[in-house]
């Protein structure tokens, strides 16, 4: 038989509470356009869980995947965030940026530490040095099993292998090979793995 404590029985009704919030905030993500939720990303996301509203404004995002909250997104067309596929069972850390000009995808298992930047794209915009610096953009994948370290920068038309680490502040300008581990600025291969992670 169970026992309720007074903890518990004070505990119930703001559990009910915060559960009706949460469901009345996800019907309103529902009814409000795209773009207004994206402009306040942060806050839907602390109400009703990133991962709803990253669903609700279009990215495929798999099951056990756990975002924390202050995720920022970057050049999502009309609030649209179908260029983000995210696997199963991924971890992405506090204040990880996506720049979603071009398509992320993100395969099972994978790790964002804190503050990762991916950005799909380069460009200065309307001013004088566009003439010398063209615009860039290319798609970012990062295959199963992949860790990447705090304070890293993938940058566009980058692929990151099976189970590879990335160091923390590195900035990925090349694709990392499988079962590689590689760091620094611009990020070269320092070991290379010739088994497989179970």
């Amino acid at each position: 038989m169970r026992i309720f404590s007074l903890q518990n029985i004070f505990l119930f009704p703001i559990k009910i509470i915060r559960r009706t919030v949460s469901i009345c905030v996800w019907c309103l993500c529902l009814i409000l356009d795209k773009p207004f939720i994206l402009s306040r990303l942060s806050v839907y996301s602390r109400w009703i869980g990133p991962v709803r509203v990253l669903r609700i404004l279009g990215a495929t995002v798999g099951p056990r995947t756990h975002i924390e909250p202050d995720i920022r997104i970057q050049n999502a067309r009309d609030g649209d965030c179908r260029n983000l596929t995210i696997g199963e069972h991924v971890y992405i850390g506090p204040e990880c940026l996506f720049d979603l000009a071009s398509p992320i995808t993100i395969e099972n298992d994978v790790a964002l530490s804190a503050r990762v930047s991916l950005i799909t794209h380069a460009d200065i915009g309307n001013r004088p040095l566009q003439k010398r610096f063209q615009r860039k953009e290319g798609p970012i994948l990062i295959q199963r099993g992949a860790w990447i370290g705090v304070n890293t920068i993938v940058l566009h038309r980058v692929t990151i292998g099976e189970y590879a680490v990335v160091g923390a502040m590195s900035l990925v300008n090349r694709d990392i090979r499988d079962n590689s581990m590689a760091f620094g600025i611009p990020c070269r291969l320092v070991k290379q793995f010739n088994d497989q992670p179970k």
